[in-house]
């Protein structure tokens, strides 16, 4: 009964079992013993850790110093203890004794690296994750940890050599099979990245869904039904739902499971069939798929990327009312968000200090207008004596559902900057023009050395320079924006009330069958500001309605006789066909003058257009 060194070595079986609460209880009483044997104060804190009483192991592993001094294993766990508790510095201090105790131990010099990472200082890491290589060549951890460092410096193909090894020591490792997919992509090489990806689901903290039907192919099912579920944040659902259309192409009826929150949003999505909330038992299905293994089901690259946009749309109505009000601020309106969800992973390396922003308020002619809503909001209380911010964020989206106010102010802004969160997301799929603060610690999706997105065709990417500082990325806002700013004013001239609907109803044929993003965004700028005009218009009637869908309709006409005579000009075929179209646009014309004097006469308006062809004269 008085035998400590079996009751130390049964604390240590059983702590080995996994039986921790067994484990503690065994080894105070060795010590109840005799209390002065430090390897028995090292292993209660290793048992003490396991059970998650790091206070308590912290305690036992400084006991076991006291007593040995030179007790390398203690410093190393007293290390690993205060890195659980973020204590770094102190951990990075402990590592380091350990190490001059014992020089050859590759698993202190593995968790050194990891400290230095934690705290910063990405070169020692690196240097102390090679160093427990050489000392121990298939040291797994070692090999994925430095995978990690040389991700995060942006040395990608060392990043991808060391995933292979790792991958060649423990093969069903998902987290680096994870990993290494995720740098392909961040490369570009989609073909091999997106099968890799799927071994997310292996990978701890992926929530694994159970159905009993099988995963989606991407073959054709003429008579089947799908289930496309969101899997990640609302950024990854805003961004992948774009595949919905395809998919609909493919199979015959869509169902989409999300969030109760995002039901109004993509409701304005193509090819949904039905939405539905996530819950125990959607509806009947053939076959089911995670929205994020979409781009892999359809061979998605670079060049074949849906990047079409809009794909999402903003509520009308919500839209009218928000121009409104925001029609009576002055300046260039710029939406901006600067925080994201905290219990992201990657969320130290998005979200910045509103302060960083301070570069644009300073810029002439510049409105801020908050979106932030949740955490980081209430550093708005920090610069409201000194910024012109105008805070949205606490009357947006309560009652209409996620980002349905959001949207909808986004479209009377000229701008939204935002740091990696669903804000940048949002304004990408509605085609509004965004400027994203990218870490140097990037998500894959934004790809490598380029200022522009395969993904956003509206959006423009201000990367950091150096990781943690955001001081280059929001100068060269600042410099963007003093020369957008600082471009002609426009010219403001009166026209008739007739002469604007006609534009906007010419407008909207237009941007409905524009393709290419540059030439939509203009389009879309000149439309807005032609709408927020419209909007003020007196005298809105049903009778106005019907004049403005009959204008409408004639400009339709207008546009298809129009695209004809080109073919048949194209063709060389000036025959009865080429008369009778380009006559039939004549009348059109002639019509089209008349709905546009009657809208003005309703609307008594001062300023009043008259149709004169030939030698007609006399008129006033």
């Amino acid at each position: 009964p008085g035998f400590v060194a079996a009751y130390n070595n049964l604390g240590l079986v059983l702590r080995e079992q996994g039986r921790a609460d067994d484990a503690v209880e065994v080894l105070r009483q060795a010590l109840q013993i005799n209390e002065s044997l430090p390897e028995v104060h090292n292993n209660l804190g290793a048992a003490l850790a396991a059970r998650g009483r790091p206070v308590e192991a912290v305690a036992s592993y400084r006991t076991a110093l006291r007593l040995r001094p030179s007790y390398a294993e203690a410093w190393n766990n007293l290390g690993v203890a205060l890195a659980e508790r973020g204590e770094w510095t102190e951990a990075i201090a402990c590592y380091r004794q350990a190490l001059q105790l014992r020089p050859d131990d590759a698993e202190t010099w593995n968790n050194l690296g990891n400290a230095l990472r934690e705290s910063g200082h990405v070169q020692d890491a690196l240097a102390s994750y090679q160093t427990a290589i050489q000392l121990r060549p298939n040291h797994h951890e070692s090999r994925v940890n430095i995978a990690s460092m040389f991700r995060l410096a942006g040395r990608y193909q060392e990043a991808l050599s060391h995933d292979d090894r790792a991958l060649e020591l423990r093969p069903d490792d998902a987290e680096m099979h994870y990993n290494r997919s995720l740098t392909r992509l961040v490369l570009g090489d989609f073909a091999r990245g997106w099968p890799e990806t799927e071994w997310r689901w292996r990978c701890p903290g992926f929530e694994v869904r159970s159905f009993d039907r099988p995963a989606w192919d991407g073959s054709l099912m003429p008579e089947g039904t799908i289930l496309l579920h969101a899997e990640q944040g609302f950024g990854d659902t805003i961004q992948f739902i774009r595949y919905a259309p395809l998919v609909a192409q493919r199979v015959r009826t869509v169902i989409v499971e999300c969030p109760e929150r995002l039901i109004p949003l993509l409701s304005t999505c193509l090819g949904i069939d039905r939405l539905v909330p996530r819950g125990p038992a959607p509806p009947d299905f053939d076959v089911q798929a995670s929205l994020l293994s979409l781009p892999g089901l359809f061979g998605t690259t670079l060049a074949s990327i849906p990047s079409a946009v809009p794909y999402l749309k903003a509520d009308p109505e919500r839209v009218a009312v928000w121009r409104h009000e925001l029609s009576a601020l002055p300046g260039f309106k710029i939406g901006i968000a600067w925080q994201g969800d905290p219990r992201n992973r990657g969320d130290r390396h998005r979200s910045i200090p509103l302060a960083c922003f301070a570069p644009l308020n300073l810029c002439p002619g510049v409105r801020l207008i908050s979106l932030q809503k949740g955490p980081g909001a209430d550093q708005i209380q920090k610069v409201a004596g000194s910024w012109d911010l105008l805070d949205l964020g606490k009357r947006l989206d309560e009652s209409t559902g996620a980002f349905q106010d959001t949207a909808a102010v986004m479209m009377g802004l000229d701008l939204v900057i935002s740091v990696d969160t669903s804000i940048a997301h949002l304004a990408g799929s509605l085609g509004v023009p965004v400027w994203l603060a990218l870490s140097k610690v990037q998500d894959w999706r934004w790809l490598l050395d380029r200022d522009d997105s395969p993904w956003y065709p509206t959006l423009t990417l201000f990367r950091q320079d150096q990781v943690g500082d955001w001081t280059g990325p929001f100068q060269r806002m600042a410099a963007e924006l003093a020369r957008l700013t600082t471009t002609s004013p426009p010219i403001l001239i009166e026209i008739s009330p007739g002469e604007l609907i006609d534009r906007i109803t010419i407008l909207e044929l237009k941007c409905a069958r524009c393709d290419e993003p540059e030439t939509l965004a203009c389009l879309r700028a000149e439309l807005d500001a032609l709408r927020t005009n419209h909007a003020s218009l007196p005298r809105r009637s049903a009778e106005l309605d019907r004049w403005t869908a009959a204008l409408r309709r004639i400009n339709e006409t207008i546009w298809i006789a129009e695209d004809e005579v080109r073919a048949l000009e194209r063709a060389g075929d000036f025959g009865p066909r080429f008369i009778d179209v380009a006559r039939s646009i004549a009348r059109a014309n002639d019509q089209r003058s008349v709905v546009k004097q009657a809208i003005n006469k309703l609307m008594v308006s001062t300023c009043i257009e008259y149709k004169i062809h030939g030698n007609q004269s006399g008129l006033t």
